[in-house]
């Protein structure tokens, strides 16, 4: 009886754990859904951004839902979908929460100079993309993931504007993990192999080597 007992409670460990995340865990088709099912600490991130979400719409005005909607659906494709294990797919939830939770969506100023920070999507899915082509041509790995990329005006620069990020970066089955910055007008890249969460960090990264 006391066996029986204990596989009940264990079956019923497991039925909770499986609907810790927004979606039934027992229909998990994609890897990403498995991945998450698999994690509680993913599940309670995807539990925790769907609410997040939920809340943001019912009290956005018709406008704003339909374009909250199409952010999030250029999340979903566009940042999560290109995630293949457990750290790409925590750092896309954990900025995605930030975003819907306002946390330093504005940016900041340094040294006379306005940063923002890059949230939408689809301008995150192309900065990593650009940066990946820079990369793959001087052979020293691929992004991953960016937990931080945030934008700055050039002064003198005809409106072009520098760009800083912290990422995540593969090369030769390592990961490490590197500020970066780069100015397409000026010609200037450069890339550092430290890690910070800090938004503060990449834009004092980003004006001592990416400004004219």
């Amino acid at each position: 009886m006391k066996r029986i007992a204990l596989i009940i409670y264990g079956w019923l460990a497991l039925m909770t754990a499986a609907q810790s995340a927004s979606f039934d865990c027992a229909k998990a088709s994609t890897n990403i859904e498995k991945i998450i099912c698999a994690n509680d600490q993913l599940s309670k991130f995807d539990d925790e951004l769907s609410k997040l979400y939920q809340d943001a719409l019912a009290k956005s005005s018709y406008e704003a839902a339909v374009i909250l909607k199409a952010e999030q659906q250029d999340w979903l494709k566009n940042v999560r979908s290109i995630c293949s294990n457990t750290e790409c797919i925590e750092s896309a939830y954990r900025v995605r929460v930030n975003i819907l939770k306002g946390v330093d969506s504005a940016g900041g100023d340094m040294d006379g100079n306005r940063f923002r920070l890059i949230t939408k999507p689809s301008d995150v899915a192309t900065l990593i993309k650009d940066a990946n082509d820079h990369l793959n041509g001087i052979g020293i790995g691929r992004i991953n993931f960016c937990s931080v990329l945030v934008e700055t005006p050039v002064p003198n620069s005809h409106g072009n504007a520098s760009y800083g990020a912290i990422c995540n970066i593969s090369n030769r089955q390592r990961n490490y993990d590197a500020m970066l910055c780069a100015n397409e007008m000026i010609g200037t890249f450069a890339m550092k192999y430290s890690f910070s969460l800090s938004n503060k960090e990449a834009m004092k990264f980003t004006l001592a080597n990416c400004m004219d």
